[in-house]
């Protein structure tokens, strides 16, 4: 609207101009015709001149009238084009605030994701001997298997706030064995038989079958929290972390997916607890960059301990502290890490129990005796199980252009404060002081394939393992050597092919076996 009434203006303006012009011209023109014919000839001559300009002056004014015509018309091809860049510049703030919404919506969703992971095993086994001892701790039969299924919850309230919860949802106890067997033998001729830990029963094995109220059934599995914990960390060297949370030590026991991690069979400082594996109570922790190459890290844990209860409560006053530390040293295509883990606690197993104490009266009749003693009616705890437990774990990793080499060592004394009572081969035993020493060491090399493939990563390995379950008893001394590959066609997926040798060292058993495990690892 406001364009077309600027033309209008624009042209009436000219309009009015031209005529005053025009009229101008014609009353220069009739003058010079009278004063032509009062002066004679002379006179028509200088009217003749005239007539001349009155002319020019016509084609000067019609020229005018042409150049303000076409700069109206530029004008408005300008109007025209900042109306045009207006609008655009209307959309752009419009598309613009679509994507500041979209990214807003995004945020919101990172604040809360749902991720995990699950894996298929099969396993095969192959002895010299088809009843030798190793099968008594390792599967003998070749079977696939699933350990479970990880869910990951995780929330990030704000920058300092987050909270994450892992649970793992397993088969478990279905076919958990819960009393061991064992036979003692004279000459060929079997002379004590007794369970462990129970010496009054035999060999016991779980079943979880429950049948359905009409029909069918299933079996029953197990929810096991790994770990559940909320973090605020207002700093980079400082944050506090509550709950239930994954040991801090070592490579493998924080990383410990089965997708991420190298080989599918655990080392033994993991898989026989050596260190407590995740603990519940509180965690100070935090980084410290010296410089940009040097990272240093820490925590301090403070918790319930080892014990039968732990995750959810106490059985003594005592609480378990821990310190971690490590450094680490990165270049471009290079990286060294130390660590290390110390751990002193008590675990400690009671049997509580209820006493009434009664007393006869003067009339002799029983009645609570709340005269001998200020309760009558009370709980006491007796201890069945208390030791104190010492642990030092160290760790350290070196990389250097896809080739890694790392490795861990932990040893765990434990102290007796009342020993427990057990029964085997027919012969009470006192538990003893004994001291736990577990460690490996592996070589890894992921070939440089990134030029040939985008995403595939094919990474072969070596490596060894050692276990002393205690060195109060020589017959419980395992090594392994394992060798393998890890593929990763995808960020996804995890293929892994691993044998592995498994020696018996313990005085008077020398048995070799190995063993071929396969598994695909999905995170989601």
């Amino acid at each position: 609207m406001k364009t077309i009434e600027l033309k209008t203006i624009l042209f009436s303006m000219l309009t009015i101009v031209f005529f005053a012009v025009n009229a101008v011209a014609q009353e220069a023109e009739k003058t010079n015709v009278t004063d032509s014919n009062a002066k004679g000839n002379n006179t028509a001559m200088s009217a003749k001149t005239d007539a001349g300009t009155a002319t020019a002056a016509n084609a000067t004014v019609a020229e005018r009238l042409e150049a303000l015509q076409a700069k109206v018309e530029a004008q408005e091809e300008q109007i025209k084009t900042l109306s045009q860049q207006q609008q655009m510049a209307k959309e752009d703030r419009d598309d613009l605030s679509m994507q500041v919404m979209e990214a807003n919506a995004a945020a919101a969703d990172e604040k809360f994701t749902i991720s995990g992971f699950l894996d298929l095993s099969h396993t095969a086994s192959f002895a010299k001997y088809d009843d030798a001892i190793t099968y008594y701790y390792q599967p003998k039969y070749n079977s696939f298997y699933q350990t479970g299924v990880n869910l990951y919850l995780k929330s990030q309230m704000t920058e300092t706030l987050s909270a994450l919860v892992e649970t793992r949802f397993s088969y478990s106890p279905n076919g958990n064995i819960t009393n061991k067997s064992q036979v003692t033998r004279v000459d060929g001729v079997e002379t004590a038989r007794t369970g462990d830990p129970d010496p009054n029963k035999g060999f016991e094995r779980t079943d979880t079958y429950a049948k359905y109220q009409f029909e069918g059934g299933t079996r029953l599995g197990g929810v096991n929290i790994e770990r559940a914990h909320l973090d605020w960390k207002p700093r980079d060297w400082f944050g506090i972390r509550a709950g239930r949370y994954l040991t801090p030590f070592g490579i493998w026991n924080e990383d410990h997916g089965s997708p991420v991690v190298l080989t599918v069979a655990l080392p033994f400082l993991i898989s026989w607890d050596v260190v407590p594996t995740a603990q519940t109570g509180l965690m100070v922790f935090g980084s410290i960059f010296p410089t940009d190459l040097l990272k240093l890290e820490y925590a301090v844990t403070l918790s319930n301990g080892r014990g039968p209860t732990e995750n959810f409560f106490d059985t003594d006053h005592n609480k378990a502290i821990g310190l971690r530390t490590k450094i680490q040293v990165a270049g471009e295509d290079w990286l060294i890490s130390l660590g290390g883990y110390g751990y002193y606690g008590k675990y400690t197993d009671i049997e509580t129990e209820m006493i009434t104490e009664y007393r006869i009266d003067e009339t002799g009749t029983q009645v609570l005796d709340d005269v001998n003693y200020d309760l009558a009616q009370r709980s006491n705890d007796v201890i069945t199980d208390k030791h104190k437990e010492y642990i030092g774990t160290v760790d350290l990793k070196l990389n250097w252009k896809g080739l890694t080499l790392f490795g861990e060592a932990g040893a765990r004394k434990s102290e007796y404060l009342v020993r427990p009572e057990t029964v085997s081969y027919g012969t009470t035993i006192w538990a003893a002081d004994f001291i736990t020493n577990s460690a490996y060491g592996m070589l890894a090399y992921q070939l440089p394939l990134e030029k040939v493939f985008d995403t595939l990563t094919i990474t072969p390995f070596v490596g060894v393992d050692y276990l002393d379950l205690s060195d109060a008893n020589d017959t419980s001394k395992f090594g392994i050597y394992r060798f393998g590959i890890n593929i990763k066609p995808s960020p996804y997926v995890t293929l892994k092919a691993n044998a592995y040798r498994v020696d018996s060292l313990g005085e008077g058993v020398d048995e070799k076996t190995w063993f071929v495990k396969s598994q695909v690892a999905v995170s989601f």
